[in-house]
Parts: structure tokens; sequence; C-alpha cells
């Protein structure tokens, strides 16, 4: 953290890979407050760490905890907390419909989603094509193509 402290001014972060337990991305996350860039892809992030990121990061507008331990809760409170999001990668965790519909009914900025290889059912996936096809990018069902860019 007495690092992050000389990084106020940092607005991408892409912490691909590394295990962070959520004292340690608290401590982080605390003083990145004009981050707008942020990957935290495998880096075991449950519900819990997602709290510290919302709390601290509202300006975030792409973020990508693609492979992580998120939750229907944790995307609902995404879905709540970071309202500038315009691209958002949710790939292969723990996500199932009910998050999904918070995802899309409340983040009105979005032009980038990635909820594939999660528990999205066809009905939602549907709804979502049919909503949404004409003004978003999106993936629901197929498996992901990871990278270490936005």
């Amino acid at each position: 953290s007495n690092i992050a402290k000389n990084l106020t001014n940092l607005t991408s972060l892409y912490f691909n890979g590394n295990k962070i337990n959520h004292d340690s991305l608290e401590a982080v996350v605390r003083y990145l407050t004009n981050l707008t860039d942020l990957a935290l892809v495998n880096a075991e992030i449950g519900d819990n760490g997602l709290f510290a990121i919302i709390k601290n990061m509202k300006n975030i507008k792409h973020l990508d905890l693609s492979s992580n331990q998120i939750t229907n809760n944790g995307a609902r409170q995404i879905s709540y907390g970071l309202k500038n999001l315009t691209y958002l990668n949710l790939s292969s965790n723990i996500i199932s419909d009910s998050g999904a519909n918070d995802i899309i009914r409340n983040l009105n900025k979005l032009t980038y989603l990635d909820l594939s290889n999660n528990k999205i059912s066809d009905k939602v996936r549907r709804e979502i094509e049919l909503q949404y096809k004409p003004a978003m990018n999106y993936r629901i069902s197929e498996k992901p193509k990871y990278s270490n860019t936005l």
C-alpha cells in the first residue's frame, strides 16, 4: 500500500494472474481513486474483494474480473455501485440469471459485456440478445478468449 500512495494519478492497472487477498486489495485500491481501467483476471477475487473496488473506485469505466469467484451478489453490487462502466468482463465466474439481469437492468452505459462461461440460461441469453443486440457487444454463451489487455 505504500507504493499505491505514490500512484494516486494512475488511470490503468492490469494485475492479472496474481492472487490478491481482500486486505491487500483494499489497501491498494484505497489510494487509486482515479483508475478508469482495472483488470484483475484470475486473482481469486470474490464478492468481498469486489466490495473494496466498488467502495473506492467510482470512476472505473473498464473492468475485467474474469476467471474469479464473483457470484450474483457481486454482480448486483457492480450493477448498483459502478454506474460509469462501459466495458465489463465477468466471464468464468459464478453468475447466473439474477446477476445477469441486475447488470443488464442497471448498467445503462455498457457497450461491451462478457458473461460467457457462467450459468446464464438460454432464456436470459435470448432476452439480452433481443434487447441489446444493436447497442452492445456481448458474449454470453461461448467460451471466453483471455488476453492481458482490455
